[in-house]
Formats: structure tokens, sequence, C-alpha cells
């Protein structure tokens, strides 16, 4: 914050109270922080849009996504939060391309990309996506896929994704809310 104050801020001032700000949940001051730098990186339009998703400013999360896009096409992040975005708005089709296009990038994305699967009812191409996140380091898809091979019928497929959910500490061991404890 002192610096912010002191002589001319650079941008690299305001990106760094803005991830702050993230961190602390405060995304209107992250939208101040921001916003304060003028002309965004990629990574700043990024945080930026996903402050005003929190806020539930779905139309300009997605200005901001489309922009870090229309600079960066194959940004990881900017594909998954307006994939997510547009998944949470109903516009099935559009977050599955766009997921689908960060889950080639980067198959930790697969965890993102599950969802549209599940929704569509494409079981089998869910559990594919979250076992590729899985072997890409994304733990949290243990849960999911726990989840999802109940879902397909497969008790124990589904108890060793829990098991590994619980050994990765994502969950605790007593926890029954996915069916398998």
């Amino acid at each position: 914050m002192a610096a912010s104050t002191a002589g001319a801020p650079g941008a690299l001032v305001f990106a760094n109270l803005g991830l702050v700000s993230m961190g602390l949940e405060d995304y209107p001051r992250a939208i101040e922080e921001y916003t304060a730098i003028g002309a965004l990186e990629v990574d700043g339009l990024v945080n930026r849009g996903l402050a005003y998703d929190r806020l539930g400013e779905v139309d300009l999360a997605r200005a901001d996504y489309r922009a870090a896009l229309a600079t960066a096409p194959d940004d990881v992040a900017a594909l998954i939060n307006l994939g997510t975005l547009e998944f949470a708005e109903g516009a099935v089709e559009v977050a599955q391309e766009l997921l689908e296009r960060a889950s080639a990038l980067d198959p930790q994305a697969g965890w993102q990309l599950s969802d549209v699967l599940r929704h569509d009812g494409d079981l089998d191409a869910a559990a594919e996506a979250l076992q590729a996140a899985i072997r890409a380091g994304e733990p949290r898809a243990y849960l999911d896929l726990a989840d999802v091979e109940e879902e397909r019928g497969n008790s124990e497929a589904s108890r060793a994704a829990y098991d590994a959910a619980a050994a990765a500490g994502l969950v605790d061991e007593t926890d029954d809310s996915h069916g398998v404890r």
C-alpha cells in the first residue's frame, strides 16, 4: 500500500495490490487496483475478470476474459474462466469448446471440462478428462472422478478415487458426502 502512494507507482505495484486484494477476497478493491494499471496485460485482465465474476458482474467478467483471449488465444486461465462462466450461464456448447481448448493445452483443465461432459451425460468422456487431469497433477479431480465412477456404477473405482482424494488431503476420512463412505 505504501508503494502505491509513494512517487509514481508503476503497474507492478498495482498488479501486486490486485493479487493481494484477490487473496483477501476484496474483489471491489482488486478491480480498482487492476483498473489503475490502465492498459492491462493478459494476467491482469484475467484476474480483474475473475474479480468481476466473483461479484456477479458477468458481462464485465466476460469482456475481460475475451480481451485476454484476443491478445493471447491460448491463455489457459482465460479459457477456463470464460468456459466456466459460459457454462454457469447456460451456454453449454460455447463452454465445451472453450474448455476443450484449455484441456488440449493443459490436461489439468479436464477437471473443469468434466462438468460439461457430465452435464451432457457423457460419463465415459468425463472420466477420461478427469483421469487426464489427475495424471497432469490436478488432485482436485479425484473427488469428481469418485462421483463420476459412482454414476457409472463402478463402486470400486469410485472408492479408489475417493481414497486418493483423502490421501491428497482434499477430504476428511469421515466425510460421507460423496456416497462412498
